[in-house]
């Protein structure tokens, strides 16, 4: 009696449950959490996403909204920060962890991805090669898959993985549609694909374009050329009814995602940037495809294991495959790599964007398509002498291709080559070694053995990619996150009103005191001026250049240094700072936390206040100091000058580095500030701030203009660079009067008007006593509807930016609710999708039944 097997989804499960338990192994003797004091959760990670999660875990408590946040810089909607960053269902397990627990959290959801692209893989090979296929060749290629260069490579950028996984389910429904059937698999797994993450769903979209006409390729039908063209008419015509199906299942996320994309600062196609060139040469690949490697601009490393490669070059040579297969092979294997260095296909896989780090984020879909070729061959072999003797050439020939190679041009070094090539060897051998072996037990144990030299080469490729990223203590980041918040929640509670906090340090600084984490006012939940997504609002990012704080490659706002008469303007009402602030006022009920002390700017101004004045606040000058002045100037109706130039002198060191020296008597009532604005950038350049502190300059995340701190009775402040004097095109050298400051604003905040302002939602009523504007610093867009004494009204707008209302003399009652644009759409175009696809499948199911009846 023949024994029945398990389902395929069963062992599939089982295969992804046993690749978690080794993945957990690795994380041991790695010594990464939640089993140690590293993690995964490095460079971008760290950076951005861990402060993401945090604000997903606020969303998920009900402690902040994602319909609309006053937590990324001026305020935005933060739906495609959701459907990049956070959609993944994994995510949910967030609620289970502390805020500063984020890190095991972060490497449990990796460790889970991984483990769902082995579960998927198997799937896809015991479906697609429909048992031809060797259970232990599904283990170690679904293993392969999972711990591929780019899983290991990219684990942190932890939103790509979601793409590894979904893609063998994509594939298996190209697969269906090219045997002419109709694939709910397909428009299912797309549209998963897209919900969980648009960019590596889009990717997964495009390569099934090129994946069905390599599967309609691999099985040709033997008919009439006529016959054929009309079948793959059909087959084409089927799979754009059910990947469009998918498209539009997905619409919940993707409609309103694209709308915020092309409204964003970075929302353009990089046109500028389609050539006819390569990224580097086709062979590198070859060479790179080694232990420990990782993908640069001009190679792609792809390692998967030994067997794949080594099937690819057999696969060439093997006198089993047919010379027509082995076109096809090649053929897209040129097509393969060409999608990787041929700029006009890497440029479309890069959804048009300029890619600037993280090489090849598409690259999963080659080592997908190695890894398939693996499979194809080894489904159609049966171990006899001629194909151990074609194994064996495969093995000789990649080895000598890379020696070969090597020779020319070292991208590894000679141990990362010998180690390859003798796993490669090691792993081949222990293959045929398995295969041929008559006595089961025998067989059992050379399958074991064999399972556990490609664990071993994938795990050792996994040592060397993270053991270089993960050197990080987690617990400093324990320690700032707990104490952090407390000093946020302590503040809110010694002032529960509405405005919005600037600090000076944060988590992570680099040895030049920059920084790129601008997102702890979303991870801590309060509301800020700062903010680093991939597609901000540029009117925003303008107006916060033109007040001082440099836009750095519209994606982000460098926001820390004070700079007291601008942040006012924006409603900045507390600076957490690390050096004093001359005419801030201590808090000194609230005590210093993670180095830094609560200041109140007692300058500030509400996030609302009414004006007589038709303010415009135009952004039509470069220079910060006469923007910022005249801003005020139209709020008061007189000329006001906020900011005197201050005299200095420039010396030219004997290396050509320049010091300046300010003639500027230290003033209480006054605060200095500097520019100096360069023409050529270096990544070495610095300043020393009157030595209280330095700061990189002139330079990624730097800031532009910076406050100088001075003190008392100093005669001279002194700004030392290394900057060289043909670097810098002009300076600029200003002091504050605060007491001029301190009257304007006392003035404007009169004015004030107490509403109801929560994320996305304002309500009150505001009192005139004549015809007036009601102003404030909320960006007009597009989600917002206001209602001015219940009608709907069009916001003006001041500043470029910001809601400006007409209101009459008297009472007038204010509402704005802000809704994301086209998300009901979209709800309702993926609802309507999923029913449609649900009564296809039943009335198909119902057909299929009355047919098997009949019979």
């Amino acid at each position: 009696m023949q024994k029945k097997s398990l389902h395929p989804i069963l062992q599939s499960f089982i295969l992804g449950i046993a690749g978690i338990i080794v993945i957990f192994s690795f994380f041991i003797i790695l010594r990464i959490a939640p089993f140690g004091n590293k993690s995964l959760a490095v460079a971008d990670a760290n950076i951005q996403y861990l402060d993401f999660f945090s604000y997903l875990k606020d969303i998920l408590s009900g402690k902040s909204s994602l319909n609309y946040s006053f937590s990324n810089s001026l305020g935005s909607s933060n739906i495609i920060l959701f459907s990049y960053y956070l959609s993944s269902p994994i995510n949910l397990l967030v609620v289970f962890f502390n805020k500063s627990s984020l890190n095991s959290f972060y490497d449990l959801a990796v460790a889970i991805k991984l483990g769902l692209s082995i579960l998927t893989f198997s799937y896809y090979l015991r479906i697609r090669f429909e048992n031809k296929l060797k259970t232990i060749l599904i283990i170690i290629f679904s293993l392969c898959y999972g711990f591929m260069q780019y899983n290991i490579g990219q684990s942190c950028n932890i939103m790509w993985l979601d793409g590894v996984y979904m893609l063998p389910l994509v594939l298996l429904g190209v697969w269906q549609v090219s045997q002419g059937k109709a694939s709910y698999t397909l428009a299912i797994s797309l549209g998963l694909s897209l919900i969980f993450n648009w960019y590596t769903g889009i990717i997964n979209g495009l390569f099934s374009c090129f994946w069905l006409l390599f599967e309609i390729a691999l099985s040709p039908e033997h008919a009439s050329f006529r016959q054929q063209l009309r079948s793959f008419c059909k087959k084409i015509c089927i799979f754009i009814i059910w990947a469009f199906l998918g498209l539009l299942l997905s619409a919940c996320l993707l409609l309103p995602t694209i709308y915020a994309l092309k409204t964003g600062a970075r929302g353009a196609f990089d046109w500028s940037l389609l050539r006819n060139a390569f990224n580097g040469s086709f062979l590198t690949t070859i060479e790179k495809y080694s232990i420990g490697t990782a993908s640069s601009p001009d190679g792609v490393a792809l390692y998967s294991g030994s067997l794949p490669i080594v099937a690819i070059f057999t696969s060439i040579l093997s006198h089993r495959v047919s010379t027509q297969k082995k076109i096809l092979i090649l053929t897209m294997t040129i097509v393969v790599l060409a999608i990787i260095y041929w700029v006009p296909l890497s440029l479309l896989f890069s959804l048009m964007k300029q890619v600037d780090s993280y090489w090849y984020r598409y690259s999963y879909v080659a080592s997908f398509f190695l890894i398939f070729v693996a499979a194809e061959y080894f489904s159609n072999l049966h171990f006899d002498k001629k194909d151990r003797i074609d194994i064996i050439k495969g093995c000789i020939s990649f080895a000598a291709t890379t020696i070969l190679l090597y020779q020319f041009r070292s991208y590894i070094t000679v141990q990362q080559l010998i180690a390859t090539l003798t796993m490669a060897i090691l792993t081949t051998s222990l293959l045929l070694l398995s295969t041929s072996l008559k006595n089961t037990q025998l067989k059992r144990l050379g399958t074991v053995v064999l399972v556990c030299s490609v664990l071993f080469e994938l795990g050792l490729n996994a040592k060397l990619l993270w053991s270089v990223s993960t050197n990080t203590d987690i617990s400093t980041y324990k320690s700032y996150v707990s104490n952090q918040q407390k000093q946020i929640d302590m503040l809110k509670k010694y002032d529960p009103s509405n405005y919005r906090i600037l600090q000076t340090t944060n988590r992570q600084k680099a040895t030049d005191n920059l920084t790129a984490n601008y997102n702890e006012s979303l991870a801590f939940n309060y509301w800020s001026l700062a903010g680093y997504v991939s597609n901000m609002n540029p009117k925003q990012l303008a107006l916060l250049n033109l007040l001082g704080h440099r836009t750095e490659l519209e994606r982000m706002s460098i926001v820390n240094s004070p700079v007291v008469a601008s942040d006012s303007l924006l409603g900045v009402k507390y600076i957490l700072s690390n050096y004093k602030i001359n005419g801030l006022q201590k808090v000194h009920s609230l005590k210093k936390i993670n180095g830094k002390t609560v200041y109140k700017n007692p300058y500030y101004l509400p996030l609302a206040f009414i004006n007589t004045r038709n303010v415009t606040a135009n952004l039509n000058t470069w220079n910060s100091f006469d923007y910022t002045s005249n801003f005020y100037t139209e709020l008061i109706g007189k000329r006001l000058n906020l900011y005197e130039p201050v005299q200095y002198t420039i010396h030219t060191n004997p290396d050509s580095t320049v010091k300046y020296v300010l003639n500027s008597k230290y003033k209480r009532n006054m605060q200095l500030y500097g520019n100096i604005i360069w023409n050529q950038s270096n990544n070495s350049s610095q300043i020393n701030v009157n030595n209280v502190y330095s700061t990189g300059y002139a330079k990624w995340l730097s800031p532009s203009l910076f406050y100088i701190p001075t003190q008392t009775q100093q005669q001279q402040v002194i700004i030392n660079t290394n900057l060289q004097r043909n670097a810098i095109k002009t300076q600029q050298f200003y002091s504050l009067n605060l007491p001029k400051l301190k009257k304007v604003t006392k003035e404007i905040r009169q004015e004030s008007q107490k509403l109801s302002i929560k994320n996305g939602n304002i309500q009150g009523t505001v009192y005139s006593k004549k015809r007036a504007y009601l102003y404030s610093t909320i960006s007009a867009e597009r989600g917002w509807t206001i209602k001015l004494n219940g009608r709907i009204v069009n916001p003006q707008v001041f500043a470029g930016t910001f809601v400006k209302l007409p209101i009459k003399a008297g009472n007038n009652k204010i509402s704005m609710v802000y809704k994301t644009p086209y998300l009901r759409l979209g709800i309702f175009i993926t609802a309507l999708t999923a029913i449609l696809i649900i009564i296809f499948w039943l009335v198909t199911d119902m057909k299929r039944k009355k047919f098997v009846n009949g019979l």
